[in-house]
């Protein structure tokens, strides 16, 4: 998926995403509530409709973009500057 009109991340969590458990411990709450994964995903089946993103893909902040980026490439956490 491109995001912020220029960075690249997966459609969807990779499996082995170091922060999944984190997600199930403590959902929205965990980085996984501001990864681009999940608040820019599109619907993609029928039944998706009734999940609309959060952030237009297009409008996720670009300084948060480009560490998502590099996180999915290299491993490296994300520094999400607020």
């Amino acid at each position: 998926m491109i995001i912020a009109e220029r960075f690249c991340t997966p459609n969807s969590c990779p499996a082995d995403c170091r922060y999944i458990d984190d997600f199930y411990k403590y959902g929205q709450n965990a980085i996984c509530g501001r990864c681009p994964v999940f608040v820019c995903k599109e619907p993609e089946t029928e039944e998706d409709y009734m999940f609309m993103p959060l952030v237009p893909a297009k409008e996720y902040r670009p300084d948060w973009a480009e560490e998502w980026e590099q996180f999915f490439k290299t491993g490296r956490p994300p520094i999400l500057n607020f």
